[in-house]
C-alpha cells in the first residue's frame, strides 16, 4: 500500500538513500525483503545499466529459488 503512494522521484531517493553511508544499516535489507523497488522506473536511475545491480533481485520482486 505504501509503494502505491510513492512518486518515481521518491523511489529514487529511497534507492540511493539506502546505499548511502548515512543510512540505517538495515534499510537496504528491508528494501530487498519487502520488494520496495518493484515499481521503480529503472530508466530514471543515474546509470540505468549498472545501478540496478546494487540491490539483490528481491528488491525488485524477483526471487531466485
Amino acid at each position: 500500500m505504501v509503494r502505491e503512494q510513492l512518486s518515481s522521484q521518491e523511489f529514487l531517493l529511497l534507492f540511493y538513500n539506502a546505499l548511502s553511508h548515512l543510512s540505517n544499516e538495515n534499510f537496504k535489507s528491508l528494501i530487498e525483503e519487502f520488494a520496495l523497488l518493484k515499481t521503480l522506473p529503472k530508466k530514471e536511475l543515474f546509470q540505468s545499466e549498472t545501478h540496478p545491480n546494487l540491490y539483490g533481485n528481491g528488491a525488485y520482486g524477483n526471487s531466485i529459488k
